[in-house]
């Protein structure tokens, strides 16, 4: 085993699950023991029977440099020399058993984890500072660069004193999911400020610092009552209005001024206030974000930033997502796009588990920015979910978010509880097999890294036009556009996402990634369109894109109300009519297949999403991971995904 670096995973599993399987004997929980126990052994077998492999490149501690959307470092290479290479940053948040272990994790091939601090914790009162628990934060920075590990915080905005809510108690005039406190208000900021200034050129000094993450599932529900955010929201008008009289044209108002219109209380419908204020919610809490970014960059200007925005919730019609998130405001103010995903076993449906949701905001994220993704939540099992989970369910999601642009992944959670109605109830540090697994997939993943990156960089040639106006107005937008998604995810190319602000900037004559890679844009439909809409798409074909549109009752197409296997068949001659033969062809239903060009071969990672083995026909070929020889019929289990280099 001590060959294997993937039999020393295994083994480092067992190793801390047999202290924690009779911890859970002596607790009485007796099932949970049994089942781990169970896993236990053919772990051991696995390790004793492995072959002896090359060990996995690993991260030494070094800068980092983000580079064609990826990261690359330093790292140890199997024979003992160092190189500057891409890696891929794997490992788990968030709490105490994470900052005790973080010198064990690298046997399961971890590289990274993300801890949180937050201003309650340092700025106790009004002149009151308490600076132990930044003091242990930098121990543990130390201590996790010795052991080869990054360490991302999330400095926790929304740790928001209590001291100060009693002070101000109108700051309490704000609901933002986790954010409770007005934070556009000046006294806010000031003492958000104070505490980024008192942290960051602290964490900034030590060499495990791999980034700061702005904000936690950061949300602006309801802000009507916040004093600031009216103040906001009136300039806002201001410039996008030359008067109060155009203002009421286009809204059909009768309002005198600017300063009397209130913002609107939550709500999606079709008219033009919430369409304006949608607008300015989502602008207003990026320009936040930007100044948090600012004071960062001003303190130490190369520490990377992001956000741990809910990508899942980016095309849901809820007050979670597009109500004041837009993707690609907050890709303008990072050098990562952050977020939080979620992609969880299935056990009923077409697929195995729920891939469309974080492929769809991995997807839309790279298109508006060519930035690594780093998802610092990554939450592989549902919370409290106590059925089984298959290990290839993990590596299903550690691989494909790799293939799909994730650079970084910190898991939740690597926390254990007895408590059963507990966050942490059902995590994957209660499955030894699933553990073990995490840790065989980060090895490979670095064996992979630069293959994977060159897969994730691949422009996308199909696009699909996505609308928050509509999805105000009209909330089958969602479901139409996730039916799209899933047929052209199967059409064997990268897939894109343009956006209300790409045809505006179109129009304006300003560089844009999306509408620059794609030969293809398709339409859902769309009954609210924006001003820039048809002038854009016009100008788009001018230049040589072509528009598919899509009709909810057009006699020669499909319905969004059947199989989205419909769609794929309709669209697939379409697809290759307007973007040529797909690099590798594989087209199979259920069977998502990305390939480029590397060091002179064709690559291509195929994964199946089914129920059922599903077999592919690939020219010859080499896999990647096992050198096994490949060609013909190549059969793939439920969740399996290959990487091969075609001859």
């Amino acid at each position: 085993a001590a060959a294997n670096d993937g039999a020393a995973a295994d083994l480092a599993t067992v190793e801390w699950f047999v202290p924690w399987v009779r911890e859970d004997l002596a607790a009485g929980l007796v099932d949970r023991a049994y089942d781990a126990a169970l896993q236990l052994g053919p772990l051991v077998q696995r390790a004793a029977a492995s072959p002896p492999r090359p060990a996995a490149p690993r991260y030494v501690t070094s800068p980092l440099t983000i580079r064609n959307g990826a990261f690359e470092a330093t790292v140890e290479l199997a024979d003992g020399t160092r190189a500057q290479r891409v890696v891929q940053f794997n490992g788990f948040g968030h709490f105490g058993t994470l900052r005790r272990m973080v010198a064990e994790l690298p046997r399961i091939g971890v590289n990274l984890i993300q801890v949180e601090l937050g201003p309650h914790n340092i700025l106790t009162g009004p002149t009151e500072v308490n600076l132990a628990p930044l003091d242990d934060l930098v121990d543990l920075l130390r201590r996790a660069a010795a052991a080869d590990v990054q360490v991302n915080v999330l400095v926790s905005p929304h740790y928001f004193p209590e001291w100060a809510l009693e002070q101000w108690p109108d700051l309490r005039d704000f609901n933002g999911g986790f954010l409770r406190h007005a934070i556009h208000d000046a006294r806010a900021k000031a003492i958000l400020e104070r505490f980024l200034r008192l942290v960051v050129p602290r964490l900034a000094a030590e060499p495990g610092l791999h980034s700061i993450c702005l904000s936690n599932e950061p949300l602006v529900i309801d802000q009507s009552r916040a004093a600031s955010s009216i103040a906001l929201w009136h300039d806002w008008l201001r410039a996008r209005y030359p008067s109060v009289d155009a203002l009421n044209t286009a809204w059909g108002s009768a309002h005198r001024s600017f300063a009397g219109i209130p913002i609107p209380a939550p709500e999606y419908n079709a008219s033009p206030l919430i369409a304006d204020y949608n607008r300015f919610n989502q602008e207003s809490f990026a320009a936040w974000h930007r100044w948090m970014a600012d004071i960062i960059h001003e303190l130490a200007p190369t520490v990377p930033v992001h956000a741990k925005i809910m990508i899942g919730l980016n095309f849901e019609p809820t007050f979670n997502g597009p109500w004041s998130i837009a993707p690609e405001l907050f890709a303008q103010l990072s050098q990562i796009n952050g977020n939080d995903g979620h992609k969880w076993p299935h056990a009923q449906g077409e697929w195995a588990n729920d891939w469309v949701s974080e492929n769809m905001g991995y997807d839309y994220q790279r298109s508006a920015a060519l930035l690594p993704v780093f998802n610092s939540e990554n939450h592989l099992i549902l919370d409290r979910y106590f059925a089984a989970v298959e290990p290839a369910h993990i590596r299903n999601v550690l691989w494909q978010g790799a293939v799909h642009g994730q650079g970084a992944q910190t898991t939740w959670v690597w926390e254990r509880t007895n408590d059963r109605a507990s966050d942490f109830a059902g995590s994957i540090l209660h499955r030894p097999a699933c553990v073990a697994e995490f840790g065989r997939t980060s090895l490979d993943l670095q064996r992979a890294a630069p293959e994977l990156a060159a897969l994730a960089a691949e422009p996308a040639p199909v696009a699909i036009y996505w609308s928050p106006r509509e999805l105000l107005a009209r909330r089958d937008h969602a479901a139409e556009v996730r039916t799209v998604y899933t047929a052209i995810n199967f059409l064997d190319r990268p897939v894109g996402f343009v956006n209300e602000r790409d045809l505006e900037a179109l129009l304006a004559g300003k560089p844009n990634r999306a509408l620059s890679a794609a030969r293809l844009l398709i339409v859902p439909p769309i009954t609210h369109p924006i001003a820039a809409f048809e002038p854009a798409l016009a100008a788009w074909q001018t230049a040589g894109g072509q528009v598919l549109r899509l009709a909810t009752d057009a006699a020669d197409q499909p319905t969004f109300t059947g199989p989205a296997r419909d769609w794929w068949t309709w669209l697939a001659p379409r697809v290759e009519a307007a973007c040529g033969l797909a690099l590798v062809p594989v087209g199979v239903w259920g069977v998502e297949a990305r390939a480029t060009q590397f060091e002179g071969r064709r690559l291509v990672n195929v994964c199946a999403y089914g129920r059922e083995p599903v077999s592919v026909d690939l020219p010859p070929g080499t896999d990647l991971l096992t050198g096994a020889r490949v060609g013909g019929a190549l059969v793939l289990a439920p969740l399996e995904p290959r990487l091969v280099a075609l001859d």
